[in-house]
């Protein structure tokens, strides 16, 4: 039998419990260490604090260094020594003229030069700053001294048409500053401004980027050169835009022909809206002559009467039998108004020259002859490798029409002009019917009659009866008048 050992099992047991206990002990102690009042949690507790509170010390120091340098920057800091008293700049107001890139492809840009007063003011140093760098940029002038023995200037460079503000800023503490008033003409307002007459064809933009395209050997005529133009729509009579009607005048001609131009496209506008203006032909009908049909096409039917209006192609006059006169080529028209956004139509009914030529001036006798007379006489105004002229049609004429409605400020029967186009209106004067290149081959009507009935309701002016048919005899209207339009080839 074996004999059991009870003394060494014993010890086992015992050492056992001694073991628990230590571990007991350490526990205790680890987590005193990481818990206690001065444990490792409170001691990153307290660290996280003191951080803290060192990081907002450190950000109202630097607060503090920043409102610092704003104060020198804007001259509200410290005055060391003498003074600034006054600053004054030259010129006093800055304008830029921007012209088309074909004659200045570089930006118009001028110096801007302060003087500083007393001379021995011990901090010149200035600030620079524009409102709008969208308008114009600024560029310190390193050597101003030099230059002009002064201490600070600046070039003004123009971006884009409108007005800013520069203003300079001492940096003595003194809290002396001046401002100037800035201004970039538009390629257009430019153009008319200094009366600048172009060799070829020279496409300019207005203030809201509308594009014109000016005409070789005409000019813009200012408002001021004629007591009946008005420009205004941008809210100054000097910054024409196409909103206005722009008016150009032949001055290479003895004849001094007056166009207004028709804008097409996009039309941007100064509340950053735009209005779409298409070259279309448009009559109003329905019961009470109260809906408008509009169509780009060149066969507008009415479904009142049945009748379709045509711009006749030469293949398809000569089929037609018609007698009327046609245009000299309406697709080329077509195309010209689209691919140059715009076309011009004479500001005046036609009047006659001593040799019997037609041109659209205020002054003077109009004719009354019959359409194809009317439309030999305005194809011969122009007919040359530029531009062209020739009896308006009905896209020009109605075109016209909308684009009175959208723009035109004189909203009352009687006026002067409409959008600077005059002579035109039932209730306008004396003015007479007018011929356009239109007909009516379904019903055997060679020709037709354009007239203005202006209806303003709503701010609208809806034209209605403005066309009158010339038939079966020849000779019928024969008394009437017609105007001239102009478009690029």
């Amino acid at each position: 039998m074996k004999k059991v050992n009870y003394k060494e099992k014993g010890i086992t047991l015992i050492a056992l419990v001694i073991t628990i206990i230590i571990l007991l002990i350490l526990a205790g102690i680890t987590l005193n260490t990481a818990l206690g009042k001065n444990g490792l949690f409170q001691k990153a507790k307290m660290a996280g604090e003191k951080y803290k509170e060192s990081e907002r010390d450190e950000n109202e120091k630097l607060g503090d260094v920043s409102n610092e340098i704003d104060k020198i920057l804007n001259g509200e800091g410290e005055i060391s020594g003498t003074p600034i008293t006054e600053i004054t700049l030259w010129p006093e107001s800055v304008d830029l003229y921007m012209y088309p890139k074909s004659i200045e492809p570089e930006p118009s840009s001028t110096e801007l030069v302060a003087e500083i007063i007393p001379e021995e003011a011990t901090n010149q140093d200035l600030n620079w700053k524009i409102d709008n760098s969208e308008i114009a940029d600024i560029e310190k002038i390193e050597n101003a001294y030099e230059e002009y023995g002064v201490q600070s200037a600046i070039n003004v460079i123009g971006k884009k048409a409108g007005k800013t503000t520069i203003t300079a800023s001492a940096q003595d503490g003194s809290g002396k500053s001046v401002k100037c008033p800035v201004r970039v003409w538009s390629e257009l307002a430019t153009v008319a401004e200094e009366g600048l007459v172009f060799e070829e064809n020279t496409t300019v933009t207005d203030e809201y980027g509308n594009a014109v395209v000016i005409p070789a050997g005409f000019k813009v005529v200012k408002d001021e050169e004629d007591d009946d133009i008005k420009y205004g729509y941008s809210g100054d009579s000097t910054n024409p835009t196409v909103q206005d009607g722009i008016v150009i005048e032949d001055v290479m001609g003895e004849e001094g022909n007056q166009f207004v131009w028709v804008p097409i496209g996009k039309i941007k506008n100064k509340d950053s809206g735009t209005t779409d203006m298409k070259l279309i032909r448009c009559l109003v009908e329905g019961g009470e002559c109260t809906e408008r049909i509009e169509t780009e096409e060149r066969k507008l039917t009415c479904t009142n009467c049945g009748a379709t209006y045509v711009e006749e192609t030469k293949e398809e006059h000569e089929k037609s039998n018609l007698q009327n006169a046609i245009a000299k080529d309406i697709e080329q028209f077509v195309l010209s108004a689209n691919t140059n956004h715009g076309y011009y139509i004479a500001r005046y009914e036609a009047k006659k020259e001593s040799n019997e030529k037609a041109v659209s001036k205020k002054e003077g006798e109009k004719f009354h002859i019959k359409q194809p007379e009317a439309s030999e006489l305005a194809k011969k105004m122009y007919d040359g490798e530029n531009y062209t002229s020739d009896l308006v049609n009905s896209y020009a004429w109605d075109t016209k029409k909308v684009f009175i409605e959208n723009y035109c400020n004189e909203k009352y029967p009687g006026a002067s002009s409409y959008c600077n186009i005059c002579e035109i209106g039932s209730y306008v004067g004396n003015n007479d019917f007018e011929w356009s290149t239109e007909s009516i081959p379904n019903n055997g009507n060679f020709c037709f009659i354009a007239r203005d009935y202006y209806h303003f309701e709503d701010v609208k002016m809806w034209d209605i009866d403005d066309r009158y048919v010339d038939g079966t005899d020849y000779d019928s209207y024969a008394s009437c008048t017609f105007r001239a339009i102009l478009y690029f080839l």
